[in-house]
């Protein structure tokens, strides 16, 4: 369809933009063959069009997931074209389509255009050729229909709820925490009436909040960071325990380590005093890291990273710090924030963005 959209009851949208009027046939078909059932598809042949289509989306208050421009039209770029999208809905996700045969970074374009820069830039998401019928199109569209989705799934399939004052530090760190681990779950502002009902349902008042909801009916009250990992990913609190290896830091060269130590069959335990992923945990998106050519978040690289470690066996201890390291014989003793100690007989200390052991408590 081009123009005005069909009746379509709210469905979020996808959009492409091509004033090649082949260009923009080939790519609405495969949009609506693999796409239309759960998505509205809109084409416009222009880029003004386009934004005057975004704007009429806004205003009847409907969502935008992808929107797709070809990089050469003629009265903008497509790289022009969805920055100004960004505006319109700044959720969407952004994918610019060249030419068969062309490359990203040719010549030729105004200055500020190139592909490559825009997404370094964080200006588009991904490039990527108009498509022959192929599985590659469809893969880089699925995905970003997956990163847009992320938020609608992790609220529907919650398996933590959170009630908690809307602005308050510690109901941010409360989802900022669940967010970083990939675990899904749901915010109630505690003035709303779904936040109101939810602690009328578990027995707990306003008085101390978050309050946290597990999926199996357990209530935590204001939980420390410790007490949040010994809830979904923790050991239970014991003395000393001997290892092969222990891994001090919990960032991606720390799993990686912990992946390879537990897949050669060495007991193998990962000490963070934060949460998963360390400082790339909080990386929006991740471009230069190998095998990941469309970029990753940080949060995404480091929570895969982690199931493949826990796959291969490797233990945790999350929200404890190492506050020293000495040898004991053969091994080498951790001391931990909380009072007990690890030891390995090999240790692997990778503190990433902090200084040393000791610069938290």
């Amino acid at each position: 369809m081009t123009g005005a959209r069909e009746s379509q009851a709210f469905r979020p949208v996808i959009l492409a933009i091509d004033d090649d009027p082949g260009g923009l046939e080939r790519v609405e078909r495969e949009l609506r063959k693999r796409y239309e059932a759960d998505y509205g598809v809109v084409c416009e042949g222009s880029a003004e069009a386009g934004l005057e289509m975004l704007r009429d989306l806004q205003a009847a208050g409907e969502d935008v997931a992808v929107v797709l421009a070809s990089q050469r039209m003629s009265e903008m770029t497509g790289v022009e074209f969805l920055t100004r999208a960004h505006q319109v809905f700044p959720t969407a996700k952004r994918l610019v389509l060249t030419n068969m045969g062309e490359r990203a970074s040719d010549k030729g374009l105004p200055a500020g255009e190139d592909v490559p820069e825009a997404m370094v830039l964080g200006r588009i998401d991904y490039c990527e050729p108009k498509p022959p019928p192929n599985e590659r199109f469809h893969e880089i569209v699925t995905g970003l229909l997956r990163e847009w989705t992320k938020p609608y799934r992790s609220e529907l399939n919650a398996v933590v709820r959170v009630v908690g004052e809307q602005w308050s530090r510690r109901s941010h760190e409360a989802r900022d925490i669940l967010e970083r681990h990939g675990i899904p779950h749901a915010f109630y502002p505690v003035d709303t009436n779904e936040g109101r009902e939810l602690l009328e349902q578990v027995g707990r008042t306003a008085d101390r909040l978050p309050v946290w909801v597990l999926i199996d009916g357990k209530v935590l009250v204001d939980p420390s960071n410790e007490e949040f990992a010994d809830a979904f990913v923790g050991e239970p609190r014991q003395g000393r325990q001997d290892f092969d290896v222990v891994v001090i830091g919990g960032g991606p060269a720390e799993l990686a380590a912990a992946a390879y130590g537990a897949s050669e069959c060495h007991s193998t335990l990962v000490v963070e005093g934060e949460i998963i992923g360390g400082q790339a945990g909080t990386s929006s998106m991740i471009r230069n890291y190998p095998g990941f050519s469309r970029g990753i978040s940080g949060q995404e690289l480091t929570t895969q990273a982690f199931q493949q470690a826990q796959m291969f066996g490797a233990g945790f201890r999350f929200a404890r710090y190492a506050t020293g390291l000495r040898r004991v014989g053969e091994h080498l003793v951790v001391p931990l924030s909380d009072g007990t100690e690890v030891s390995g007989r090999a240790a692997i200390v990778a503190t990433g963005a902090w200084a040393s052991l000791s610069s938290r408590p």
